[in-house]
C-alpha cells in the first residue's frame, strides 16, 4: 500500500501534530507500506530514520548479493571441471573402442 501525507511536514513544524507521535506512527506501519511525506523545511529526524532504514537494507542486500555471486562462481567452476573431466573420459573411451575393433575384410 501507499500512504501520501501531503504537507504533513508543515503541520509538524507548526506544532499541530507532535513529531514524536508521527515518528511512532511511521515505525509501526507494516514493512510493505510505502510512505511519502511532503512539505517544506523537513525535520532531519524524520528523514534520518528513513535514510537509515534504506541504507541498512541496501547494505544487507549487497552482502547477500556478493555472497551469492561468489557461491555461483564457485559452483560454476566446479561444474566446468566435472564437465571437462567427463569429456576427457568420453574421448578416452571412444579412442579405446575405436582401436580395439577388428577391421572388416
Amino acid at each position: 500500500g501507499l500512504f501520501i501525507f501531503d504537507e504533513i511536514l508543515d503541520v509538524v513544524n507548526k506544532g499541530l501534530i507532535d513529531r514524536d507521535m508521527l515518528i511512532h506512527f511511521l515505525f509501526r506501519l507494516p514493512q510493505n507500506m510505502e510512505v511519502i511525506l511532503t512539505g517544506r523545511n523537513p525535520d532531519i529526524t524524520l528523514l534520518s530514520s528513513g535514510i537509515y532504514q534504506a541504507l541498512t537494507t541496501t547494505v544487507a542486500g549487497l552482502i547477500v548479493g556478493i555472497i551469492a555471486m561468489f557461491a555461483y562462481n564457485y559452483l560454476v567452476g566446479k561444474l566446468d571441471k566435472v564437465v571437462n573431466e567427463m569429456e576427457a573420459k568420453t574421448l578416452e573411451f571412444m579412442d579405446l573402442i575405436s582401436t580395439d575393433l577388428p577391421e572388416k575384410k
